[in-house]
């Protein structure tokens, strides 16, 4: 008889089960294992000789991350196996976080350890990257793709400085700017798209109009072993790290404000998470012992859909209705400057913000006048993660000053499909009860569930977490199957079998989901 597979528990080194639950969450989802290795490999593959320990992953934080990662993976002998320990990878959290952050012996909240954890992984990539590979790609890679990698991070952005000089890269003077201005970029043009967060879409920061979120013309491929073939490869070895400067878990949402009246949207404003911090839905009913209870229909999706839903929002200057109604209030006889903005808002054309404008007709001898109006404000999803962290946030603090908890189920499937009218798409108008837009996909993105981390007890300082993590491969990573999968809970160093409907039983406070590949 073959022996049972498991996976061996995590040490709890002072008050840490918040991390050894991250882990082991971290350990289920094989594209954050895969992500990791990738990006180490990508480093050592490009990096000069005389970098090669600089792009190790600096300071060690990510080597060791993975190190933990990789002994979580299920293993054939169970009872056999020697619970893990997290000191080393601890030791270096705590030497790179900042000061207050994971002090020893203390408990701290396991969500807010799990956003600490990627970005500093992400930051420790990006200097290992900086100080190695970087050096050696942006002298042979083409203005464009070197401003776009530049936006990946703090790191990448001094190194783009500092590389030939920040006035030839930054400015657009030498060798640089004329490479570029060969490539048809326009001088010093810095990139406008959010790094890492477009998917494939170019997302314009300063665009009041989401319209245009189409798929860009492919170009004209170059000859291999041609000068612009060599650009070409080392712009998508830069292109392939930027796709690896951050873990799986970073997605990203936008805030649009939409008029009411004239259906203008405001500026864009995006915001990129590894953690979706979600509410729930509570009973209505007294307070015991500090603790009230979820509602008895609350359910994940209840949570999504009030996230991603509209709020109204009274007194908003709308660009596009207090322009109308400066032009309005002036003479017939307009200076051609003003009867062209009067010829964009009869043809519904893009607008900027009002400042531009106003400033326009001030300059004119014409006042702007501020119209107030209803808008509706949202937000919405630029771009879904691979790996979707949900947090259901279970502490609040009360009108009196109290901190109170939310306890009892949240219900959640092991299946999570993310349609338009649930988690709506940046560019898209249809909501929930309307029509779906002719490009609407046919199938919505599908998230398989992959570990539920619980928190017992109180929330002042106190209680203690555990983890459920389904033991077989995602579907469309491996070949896991998607009925029957195995699932264990994970108490520091004690593991044992769940059963699937403990798993749905449990309080969740934090849930995560990876998306499900087209071969699934």
């Amino acid at each position: 008889m073959a022996a049972q597979a498991g996976v061996p528990g995590v040490k709890n080194c002072g008050n840490t089960c918040y991390l050894g639950s991250t882990l082991q969450a971290l350990a289920s989802c094989s594209s954050v294992l895969r992500h990791l290795e990738d990006a180490l490999a990508m480093l050592s593959d490009h990096a000069p000789p005389t970098s090669t320990s600089k792009a190790a992953g600096g300071g060690g934080l990510t080597p060791q991350l993975l190190a933990c990662l990789n002994a979580l993976q299920p293993q054939p002998n169970f009872a056999a196996l020697r619970s893990v320990s997290p000191r080393l990878l601890l030791d270096a959290l705590r030497a790179r976080a900042p000061a207050g952050a994971l002090s020893a012996g203390l408990e701290h909240d396991a969500a807010e350890a799990l956003e600490l954890l990627c970005d500093l992984v992400a930051e420790d990539l990006q200097a290992a990257f900086a100080c190695g590979a970087w050096q050696h790609l942006v002298k042979q890679a083409s203005l464009a793709a070197v401003l776009d990698a530049a936006g990946g991070g703090p790191a990448l952005a001094s190194a783009a400085a500092a590389c030939n000089g920040s006035s030839a890269l930054l400015a657009g003077d030498g060798a640089m700017q004329q490479r570029g201005a060969e490539e048809g970029q326009p001088p010093g043009r810095a990139g406008s798209s959010l790094t890492g967060l477009s998917d494939g879409y170019n997302i314009d920061s300063t665009s009041s109009n989401t319209d245009d979120l189409v798929p860009p013309v492919p170009a004209p491929q170059p000859r291999p072993g041609s000068a612009a073939g060599r650009v070409a490869q080392t712009d998508r070895l830069l292109s392939a790290w930027q796709q690896h400067a951050w873990l799986p878990l970073r997605g990203a949402n936008a805030h649009e404000l939409s008029c009411v009246r004239c259906k203008h949207r405001s500026t864009v404003q995006l915001s990129p998470f590894m953690v979706l911090p979600l509410g729930i839905a509570v009973a209505p009913s007294a307070m015991l012992l500090g603790n009230v209870p979820a509602a008895v229909d609350a359910s994940l999706e209840g949570s999504l859909a009030a996230f991603y839903g509209y709020e109204a929002v009274r007194g908003w200057h709308c660009t596009r209705c207090c322009l109308a109604a400066s032009l309005d209030a002036a003479a017939d006889d307009l200076p051609p400057q003003q009867q062209r903005l009067r010829q964009m808002l009869a043809d519904g054309g893009q607008l900027v913000e009002s400042e531009t404008y106003s400033g326009l007709l001030a300059a004119a001898g014409l006042r702007w006048i501020n119209k107030p109006c209803l808008a509706a404000k949202r937000t919405v999803a630029a771009r879904l993660p691979l790996v979707l962290c949900l947090q259901l946030r279970r502490g609040f603090w009360s009108e009196e000053g109290h901190h109170v908890k939310v306890t009892g189920p949240v219900h959640f499937s092991m299946c999570l499909p993310l349609p338009r009218h649930l988690v709506p798409l940046l560019g898209h108008d249809w909501a929930g009860g309307g029509t779906p837009a002719a490009d609407e996909p046919p199938l919505p993105p599908m998230y398989d569930l992959r570990a539920v981390i619980v928190h017992l007890g109180g929330l002042a300082g106190g209680g203690h977490y555990l983890v459920y993590r389904c033991l077989d491969a995602t579907p469309g990573h491996g070949t896991g199957s998607r009925s029957g999968a195995s699932w264990v809970c994970a108490s520091d160093e004690a593991v044992r079998n769940a059963s699937v409907q403990e798993v749905l039983k449990a309080e969740a406070s934090i849930l995560l989901y990876e998306r499900r590949t087209a071969a699934a």
